[in-house]
């Protein structure tokens, strides 16, 4: 027989006092049959003794089937390992409900390098397997702490109460409790034998640490209760959970009673110097310096003094006092100039200025500085200078200091940190602010401009009105004239803008650029100031600024408001350069030239394609989409160039030649008798659609010609939608009231066409081709468009689905009643001879 490798009794009697296992068995590896404790009970049912393992478990239907393979695997591992195995398996309880056991087998006797016996245990994980996996997670975490060579716990903090979660045995070892002691109970009696004015110490300071970062160092007072005197622990830990009423933190104990002195001094001179280098908010920073020093040397107060060297007084700027101390901060906002000449006075013959009893000290007999700590109710004071000693910017002052008095050197230390970040902050203050202006102009810099937004980035901004102005022909002037006559330019708008607009609203952005952004302000006065500006150039026939401004009620995204007045600038811009060719950028000038010469050339057309009236089965209508056509007759598609004309703002140009050229076909069809009911839809740039005076130019075309209005319709792309709800709903109000028909393209694109569809004067609704593409292998998109198109006849609105493709889609759309379709299925976009020529000899 081969030895045991464990005392079965012990082992058994431990792991059931260690925790409350559901089973422990012992299982004969040679004869495949396993025993079962009587004082535990089991999952398996009330069997003590088992014969063919594992299959008889199995075959009693305990396992669930999804898991009996693994649960041969692991007898199979315990038939051949010789050390510790486990798993996790679903065994159902005598209640018929499944639930998570963890079973764990440890070799108990080997033979010839064989396990032949094992005992095992299993713990029930619950029924939930988040449930299991947290468990597991917290089992690994011990089983860590347990293998650390070091004092390791787990402990919170619940309504000022501190209690332990999980120690290592190395933590009762250090704190003197026996292998019969190591329970939780014990342990949280350790901490109750802390000192009394650590344990308070102790979680103000973890509160603090989950202000912080998380981490933290604290030394505290424990009890020893064989010797009767307190040891010194260093505590490092982290912040594992820090809510509004608990803290659950992650520590190692480290016994420091023989060179705690040191470690304490050192300690906090190297948490100082990090919280003074690291902490970008100096007030922070400071704050904490003081904390430590008011703990460093046991004192009732630690103050920081800014001297004023103009009027000669100083002021306590920050201050920390010790629990049930009232603090001076504002009795001593302005210390008077004969007191703080005594401080400077002490501090040129006594650097480290120590005062033991203010009543009896003969260096302050007679002198405003007695008076004043007299009537402060100050015995005894520490002080230093922050800066130079024979010219300080101030001085650290410690009040009624009980210990480490005589460390002068960590006091100026600390003092030497804080006068250094103070200066050099001070400094970088005063170049950031300087950064924030424009030095020609004197308004707000770009610096300014991107704090503002970044400030701003998430939150929604009432009644905004943005300008955004580009100078004309800055580029002309410095190649012609010079840099300085430029500069005057700059100037120059700059001072035409105060004019109009505070300076507090405007922001020099880059070399001739400017944005104006007013919130809380009227939409009438905004607009009204604005559009004077402008007249005032136009009157005084000095155009050296183009501007596109907006304004919304709401807006939850600057920089697209901005983005929209940019677009709104580039439109007014062209009219410029149209004005003063010769001051236009050469390639800026080709651009347009080129785009002219297009539009002259008939290189830019339309294209009709059909839409097919689901009820008739015959031809409804069609719509004009943009074609560009070279010299070659090759046909280009909008997305080659539409994006390139909305960038340099030249779209509203095409918009209005093609509304142009569809008006002069609905007049000629008019004149010829043909397609007399045939309904010509076009889409508008959601730029264009953004120009001041849009309406009135579309009216302007429309009026010049002789044919049915309502065989026209304007489709408003959803995206456009951003421009605002409000303006969209005055626009198609507008359209509308001419006679337009107006229908919104692109439904579904974005959430807000839904509520687009409410809007007073919208005729029809056009359904996005992503969701017919997605209507047959999607039910739930095929749900959507079914209530979609019955809102929008609700609503008294036509619907047309655009993008069909296939006959599927069809049925599919003629089943929920949609009113009409456009795409390749019925036709793709044909040029107008091609359209005429097919569709003529139907009608």
């Amino acid at each position: 027989m081969g030895d045991r490798i464990i005392s079965l009794e012990n082992e058994r009697q431990e792991i059931i006092q260690k925790r409350n296992y559901t089973s422990v068995v012992e299982y004969d590896i040679r004869n495949h049959t396993l025993t079962r404790y009587q004082n535990v009970p089991s999952p398996y049912g009330d069997c003590v003794y088992l014969e063919n393992v594992p299959e008889s478990v199995i075959h009693e239907g305990r396992i669930h089937p999804e898991d009996e393979e693994r649960f041969r695997e692991l007898y199979r591992k315990v038939e051949t390992s010789t050390s510790r195995v486990s798993d996790i398996f679903r065994v159902c309880g005598k209640d018929g409900e499944y639930r998570y056991y963890q079973t764990i087998f440890k070799p108990a006797e080997i033979q010839n390098g064989k396990p032949v016996m094992a005992i095992g245990y299993s713990e029930e994980l619950g029924t939930d397997l988040n449930d299991v996996e947290r468990q597991l997670k917290e089992e690994k975490k011990e089983s860590l702490l347990d293998q650390a060579p070091a004092a390791l716990g787990i402990f919170s903090i619940s309504n000022g109460k501190i209690s332990m979660e999980y120690v290592n045995s190395i933590f009762f070892d250090i704190m003197g409790c026996t292998r019969e002691k190591r329970t939780l109970e014990e342990g949280q009696k350790i901490f109750s034998r802390m000192h009394p004015k650590d344990e308070q110490r102790m979680q103000e300071f973890l509160v603090e640490a989950a202000e912080v970062n998380g981490s933290f160092e604290q030394d505290v007072r424990i009890l020893d209760t064989d010797r009767e005197v307190y040891r010194w622990f260093l505590l490092r830990g982290k912040m594992l959970e820090a809510a509004a009423n608990e803290l659950r933190f992650f520590v190692c104990f480290m016994d420091i009673s023989m060179q705690h002195g040191l470690i304490e001094r050192e300690r906090m001179m190297n948490a100082n110097i990090r919280s003074l280098l690291r902490d970008r908010d100096i007030s922070f920073s400071v704050k904490h310096v003081l904390r430590r020093l008011l703990r460093f040397f046991s004192a009732d107060r630690v103050g920081l003094f800014e001297y004023n060297k103009n009027t000669g007084t100083a002021r306590l700027s920050y201050e920390e006092c010790r629990e049930g101390i009232s603090c001076y901060a504002d009795l001593l906002q302005t210390v008077p100039p004969e007191v703080t000449e005594d401080f400077v006075e002490a501090f040129q013959k006594y650097a480290f200025h120590y005062v033991r009893d203010a009543k009896v000290d003969l260096k302050l007999q007679n002198k405003p500085i007695h008076q004043y700590l007299t009537e402060l109710g100050v015995t005894s004071i520490l002080s230093v200078p922050i800066g130079a000693a024979e010219d300080p910017e101030g001085c650290l002052l410690i009040c009624e200091p009980h210990r480490n008095i005589d460390d002068k050197e960590f006091l100026t230390n600390t003092a030497f940190y804080i006068s250094y970040e103070l200066s050099k902050r001070k400094l970088s203050s005063e170049l950031l602010q300087m950064s924030y202006f424009d030095s020609l102009t004197g308004l707000h810099s770009r610096n300014a401009y991107r704090k503002y937004l970044e400030d701003h980035a998430e939150k929604t901004v009432d009644q905004v009105g943005i300008l955004f102005g580009d100078g004309n022909g800055l580029k002309y002037v410095n190649d012609n004239f010079g840099h300085l006559y430029g500069d005057g330019m700059i100037r120059k708008i700059a001072d035409m803008l105060k004019k109009y607009f505070s300076e507090d609203v405007i922001y020099r952005i880059s070399g001739d650029e400017f944005v104006v952004i007013e919130t809380g302000c009227d939409k009438d006065e905004f607009m009204q100031r604005a559009a004077s500006l402008e007249d005032k150039m136009k009157k005084d026939n000095n155009r050296i600024l183009s501007c596109g401004y907006i304004w919304e009620e709401r807006c939850s995204d600057l920089n697209e408001l901005i983005t929209k007045a940019e677009h709104l600038m580039y439109i007014n811009k062209q009219q410029y350069y149209a004005q003063n060719p010769e001051q236009t950028s050469r390639h800026l000038k080709d651009s347009i030239c080129y785009f002219m010469d297009n539009v002259k050339d008939s290189n830019f057309v339309f294209f009709l394609q059909p839409q097919l009236d689901l009820k008739t089965n015959r031809l409804y209508g069609a719509e004009a989409l943009a074609r560009k056509i070279d010299a070659d007759g090759k046909v280009f598609s909008p997305y080659e160039f539409i994006p390139a004309l909305e960038k340099t703002g030249l779209i509203a140009q095409l918009d209005f030649f093609i509304l142009e050229s569809v008006c002069k076909y609905l007049e000629r069809n008019n004149v010829l008798g043909i397609f007399q009911d045939i309904v010509v839809s076009m889409n508008f740039s959601r730029v264009t659609m953004q120009e001041s005076g849009f309406e009135e130019h579309v009216f302007e075309i429309v009026d010049k010609y002789d044919f049915n209005i309502q065989l026209l319709q304007i489709e408003v792309t959803e995206s456009a939608s951003s421009i605002s709800r409000k303006r969209m709903a005055e626009l198609i109000h507008s359209l509308s009231e001419h006679g337009l028909k107006v229908a919104l393209d692109d439904l579904g694109v974005e959430y807000s066409s839904l509520s687009m569809m409410t809007i007073e004067g919208v005729y029809g609704i056009k359904i996005d081709m992503s969701f017919i593409r997605a209507m047959s292998r999607d039910e739930k998109v095929g749900i959507l468009i079914r209530n979609v198109i019955r809102m929008a006849h609700e609503l008294g609105c036509a619907a047309v689905a655009e993008g069909v493709e296939t006959k599927e889609q069809l049925e599919q759309l003629r089943e929920y009643e949609c009113d009409y379709i456009q795409g390749y299925y019925y036709d793709k976009p044909l040029s107008v001879l091609d359209f005429e020529n097919k569709y003529q000899k139907k009608e």
